[in-house]
């Protein structure tokens, strides 16, 4: 367990803030990636595998995998970019430690989906309760033609019903996105994971969001650079292009998507001082014993 002292110091980062350096993260995180590329592509790969493999299951198959499997195994790569750090040994097996934590980050990933769900009831109510919405539908199957004249109209209700949901969704999907570090190296329960990572990522919420704005560019512009050229080569060259085309993307997807969760660590890491902490609980647990 961590020191209670620690959590104390995550209280503080959330009084008084703390400075949060975009390069730095992603200088760090490419750092810890190209230490262990075919491991992250490796486990990368194997976890798309057991995903689709679960998915096939009627029903509970979906569900297990956003729920459980989802977070047990992407949280590896946090655990193995801290071994990378740490300067330990970090075997293949080591991605699949999320497991030791499986009940609780399972409980965590429901409560997240369970707040989601939540946000969206409001705008089901307004959906409702608008008249107009409800006469629009009973319109289309009286007369299609006469309802779609009305689209532009059900359109703006619609999409001042879903920016309910949609605002504090996006602000939560940031502020959510350390409480799996934070149930693996912190050692709380689903909730307090939860909780510390938005408050934490509150205080500098912006910056984080810049942060992700930035790796989502990074995925973009490459994918839509060999879209473009994949559309004007392959107008000349063929159908054999645009397989090379995708298979380029795929490659670079599998290592795009292990990079982002090395940057996601990086950041947790720096702004918790991670490192210090194990380090600390390490000696203390030594002069216990």
């Amino acid at each position: 367990m961590v020191s209670e002292n620690k959590r104390e110091q995550i209280e503080m980062l959330i009084e008084r803030g703390y400075e949060f350096n975009i390069s730095e993260y992603l200088s760090e995180a490419w750092n810890i990636f190209r230490q262990n590329i075919w491991g992250f592509v490796g486990f990368y790969l194997v976890a798309i595998v057991i995903g689709l493999s679960t998915n096939i299951v009627p029903f509970i198959g979906p569900i297990a995998s956003a729920v459980v499997l989802t977070p047990t195994l992407y949280v590896g790569f946090s655990i193995v970019s801290n071994l990378i750090q740490r300067n330990e040994e970090y075997p293949f097996e080591k991605f699949f430690r999320g497991f030791d934590f499986i009940g609780t980050l399972s409980i965590q990933q429901l409560l997240l989906f369970l707040v989601f769900i939540a946000l969206f009831i409001p705008v089901v109510i307004m959906l409702l309760v608008n008249g107009s919405i409800i006469e629009w539908i009973q319109g289309i199957q009286i007369d299609p033609t006469a309802a779609a004249e009305n689209i532009p109209e059900i359109g703006l209700a619609i999409g001042l019903a879903l920016s309910v949901a949609l605002i504090p969704m996006v602000y939560l999907s940031v502020a959510y996105s350390w409480a799996w570090n934070f149930v693996v190296f912190y050692k709380t329960d689903a909730w307090a994971g939860l909780e510390y990572s938005r408050r934490l990522i509150t205080k500098q919420w912006f910056s984080v969001f810049l942060l992700y704005v930035v790796l989502g560019l990074i995925g973009i512009v490459p994918v839509g650079f060999v879209i473009l050229l994949g559309v004007m080569a392959g107008l000349t060259i063929g159908y054999l292009f645009w397989v090379l085309i995708v298979l380029l993307l795929l490659m670079f997807f599998c290592v795009y998507y292990p990079f982002l969760y090395c940057v996601v660590y990086a950041a947790f890491a720096d702004v918790t001082k991670l490192n210090e902490t194990i380090v600390e609980d390490n000696i203390l647990q030594h002069l216990v014993e």
